[in-house]
Order: C-alpha cells, then sequence, then structure tokens
C-alpha cells in the first residue's frame, strides 16, 4: 500500500468516526428529551433520568469539542489550501511521522519500529539525501547523491567505528576504521579490490 493509500485510508476512517459520534450525541439528546417528557407526564424518576442524561450528552459534546487530548491511531495536518502537509500514523510496524513541504514533497520521515529508529531527510524533489538511524548494531549515518545512491556510510559497531566512501558504481573505494587492535585504512580500485592498506 502506497503512502498517498494510507493516507486516504486513514482521511475516511477520521471522517467515518466523526459522523459516528454526532449520531450518538444527538441520539442520546433525543433520549435524554423523550426521558424527561415521559416522566413530567407520568413517572418523575424518569425527568430525573432524562436530566441526568441530558448533562451526560452535554458533557460529552462539550469536553469533545475542547479536549486538549486526542486518542487518535493517525493525525493528519494540513494548510490553510487544505494541502496535506503532515501525518503522525501508529502501523502495526510501529510509529511513523511524515513532514510534506508546500509543493507536495516528502521532506523528513522519523520512525520508530522494532528493528530500531531512523530519520531520514530528502531534498525538494523528495529525493532521500541524508538519514540516521540506530539499530541492535548501533549507530549509523548515510550521506546520498542525487541518484539517491549511499555515498558516504559512518557505523559505530561493537568493534568500533567505521567510515565507508563510495564511488558513482556504489563500490567501496576508502575505507577508514578503528577496532581493539587500532586504526586501519583501506583504499580500493573500481572493482572493490584492495589496491593499499594499512597497517
Amino acid at each position: 500500500m502506497t503512502t498517498d493509500q494510507r493516507i486516504e485510508n486513514l482521511e475516511k476512517g477520521l471522517a467515518s468516526a466523526r459522523r459516528l459520534n454526532r449520531w450518538l450525541l444527538a441520539w442520546a439528546g433525543i433520549a435524554a428529551v423523550f426521558c424527561a417528557l415521559a416522566g413530567v407526564l407520568w413517572y418523575w424518576p424518569l425527568a430525573v433520568a432524562g436530566l441526568a442524561l441530558g448533562l451526560c450528552a452535554l458533557a460529552w459534546g462539550v469536553t469533545g469539542a475542547t479536549s486538549k487530548v486526542i486518542r487518535t491511531n493517525a493525525l493528519i495536518l494540513k494548510d490553510e489550501n487544505g494541502k496535506l502537509r503532515a501525518f503522525l500514523a501508529v502501523t502495526p510496524d510501529g510509529v511513523m511521522l511524515t513532514l510534506i513541504d508546500e509543493n507536495g514533497k516528502t521532506r523528513a520521515v522519523l520512525s520508530v519500529r522494532v528493528d530500531g529508529v531512523g530519520f531520514g531527510l530528502r531534498d525538494e524533489k523528495g529525493v532521500a539525501r541524508a538519514g540516521i538511524g540506530v539499530d541492535k548494531v548501533g549507530p549509523r549515518l548515510d550521506l546520498l547523491d542525487r541518484a539517491s545512491q549511499t555515498r558516504a556510510f559512518l557505523t559505530v559497531t561493537p568493534e568500533g567505528p567505521r567510515l565507508d566512501l563510495f564511488d558513482l558504481a556504489q563500490v567501496v573505494r576508502a575505507g577508514i576504521g578503528v577496532n581493539k587492535d587500532g586504526p586501519s585504512l583501506t583504499l580500493s580500485d573500481e572493482n572493490g579490490k584492495t589496491s593499499w592498506q594499512a597497517p
């Protein structure tokens, strides 16, 4: 399912929930009026019950409109022109926050999943250009070119930190790392074969 389809489904779900709330509140009000009238005409405890029900319906409507706490699985934000600018969603995979610019391009995505947390940044065309994350192995930083290909990768593993530099063909041409034995530097040719290494 694409992002647009997810957003459309979330909007439909929120609209349906709002309609259901309005109907429930309307029926509660009708029931309160009926009980109050029945109590006046036949039995006074019904009038008390109708008044209580009416007050509950009123309180529900007021607090629902002014509550500072919103409980939902998704939150969609649009600007004054109705353009989507951000959405926050909770899915079976985790939590995701997406920020969108005025041209409809995704510019930043923050996600928290079972396997880790990640934050991605995109350029004005919506192309991924940078990403930072933390998983079970450790933290990592990806820097990408305009074709969304990794050109630099920095990570910290249990063995130590490492930086790899890639060429246009996605071949690691230089790598530097530090482990328990000390620092190391590796240079490779266009085929990925080691041409120089120290130590």
